[in-house]
């Protein structure tokens, strides 16, 4: 039974919004929700019902430098704000912008981010297995953190992921790409929906 939410990459919520109409989350699940950009996580409007995190997840409990989306007039430029250095991650293609534009478009921060693996032993401490969905938009990073989660036998905690794969926004090559870990989703009974 599902007893968790795990909302990764929030940004403004739509993605939870809409997860939650599609599986129906009664009152009973526990939602939470992360966000690590802190310009993006003080424009949030809260629901009641979910935990807010200003933090970031990733394969390794630390600090970070983040790559954040630069504002313009009051609205973000669209580039989406990534853990990963600018020389792997590239959206210029999917934003048609000029060569060399990324590093005009995003300032670096320091975020917190906690391990997956460290999140799932704090946060929730009395999870069973299959009783979490997650849903990971998280602009690149998520291929480090599902590397950790098969290393460390943490993915059969998991019921359902969504997630938004970014396979054409890094600039090296990917051993394990979407197409592996789809395959290795359904190998391990882990329901898996496409997300953007």
């Amino acid at each position: 039974m599902n007893k968790y939410f795990l909302d990764f990459g929030t940004q403004h919520g739509s993605g939870l919004k809409a997860i939650s109409s599609l599986e129906n989350f009664d009152k009973s699940i526990q939602i939470h929700s992360f966000e690590a950009n802190p310009n993006t996580f003080k424009s949030l409007q809260c629901d009641e019902r979910v935990h807010y995190h200003n933090i970031g997840i990733s394969s390794k409990t630390g600090f970070y430098n983040f790559n954040c989306e630069e504002e313009s007039e009051g609205k973000f430029t669209g580039g989406g704000s990534s853990l990963l250095d600018l020389s792997e991650w590239n959206t210029e293609a999917v934003y048609n912008w000029k060569e060399g534009e990324r590093f005009l478009k995003n300032k670096s921060t320091q975020v917190f981010c906690l391990s997956i693996v460290d999140l799932l032993e704090l946060l929730l401490p009395d999870k069973t297995e299959k009783s979490i969905i997650a849903k990971f938009d998280i602009e690149g990073s998520e291929y480090p953190i599902f590397e950790m989660l098969e290393k460390t036998d943490n993915f059969k905690w998991f019921s359902k992921l969504y997630v938004e794969f970014h396979d054409n926004c890094i600039q090296k090559d990917l051993v394990k790409d979407s197409r592996y870990w789809s395959d290795s989703f359904a190998a391990q009974g882990i329901g898996f929906v496409p997300w953007h």
